[in-house]
């Protein structure tokens, strides 16, 4: 875009104005725990999967963490993402198959290798999730319960683990359409209609409480034996 901009007394100068999105990485917060008993217990808080940093970002906090007693994945405002983020993250915890993309068509396996990093693929784990935890924030979620390596704390979420597929047309127009839902490699419950329901409720608003004080977190502490 060309802006011609003019001054008392000076001649018409033209100026070429240049738009650009600027993005920057989301980053995840990372902390171990205070407990009672000394047990070393990290908090990882997991913002979003669209950005392709964030399985790095939680590569480096197990890494400095070390081995630990618990872990508590904080899903909360996890509003979704994509599967080349949520596969990598998935692979610190579990593995093998752990459910199945299904559409009227066919059935696509999510099958995860293990990335151990100290001993995350065995430590006890906990995933706060909330209403606003979505999409793949959800199967994410409800994956790692399923498969027997985690506890979910917080407030049932909304259901809503379709998976998006995109379409582009030549007028530069973008279409998403809904074609493919989410099947637990081992849980009968149809998530789309149930939510990721907690294994212990525990919730607040928002703005009734600091990291201190966090509900969810002292139900998960608790929860984890701590």
């Amino acid at each position: 875009m060309v802006l011609t901009v003019q001054s008392p007394g000076e001649a018409p100068r033209h100026v070429m104005v240049v738009r650009e999105r600027i993005q920057s990485p989301m980053v995840i917060q990372s902390s171990l725990l205070p407990t009672s008993d000394g047990s070393r217990v990290g908090y990882i808080f997991l913002p979003t999967f669209f950005d392709q940093t964030i399985p790095d970002q939680v590569r480096i906090a197990l890494e400095n963490f070390g081995p630990l007693d618990g872990l508590i994945l904080d899903n909360r405002l996890n509003g979704g993402g994509s599967s080349s983020v949520v596969e990598p993250l998935l692979s610190f915890f579990a593995s093998g198959r752990l459910g199945n993309f299904t559409s009227r068509r066919e059935s696509n396996p999510l099958t995860i290798e293990a990335e151990p990093i100290h001993n995350s693929q065995t430590v006890p784990l906990v995933v706060l999730v909330s209403e606003e935890t979505a999409s793949f924030g959800e199967i994410f979620s409800g994956v790692l319960r399923d498969a027997g390596r985690a506890k979910i704390v917080g407030a049932p979420t909304l259901g809503n683990v379709e998976i998006l597929h995109g379409y582009e047309f030549d007028d530069g127009s973008n279409l998403w359409i809904a074609e493919e839902t989410f099947v637990a490699a081992n849980s009968s419950e149809n998530w789309e209609e149930t939510g990721i329901v907690p294994d212990v409720i525990a919730y607040a608003d928002w703005d009734t409480f600091t990291f201190e004080n966090d509900p969810s977190i002292q139900a998960a502490v608790r929860l984890l034996g701590h």
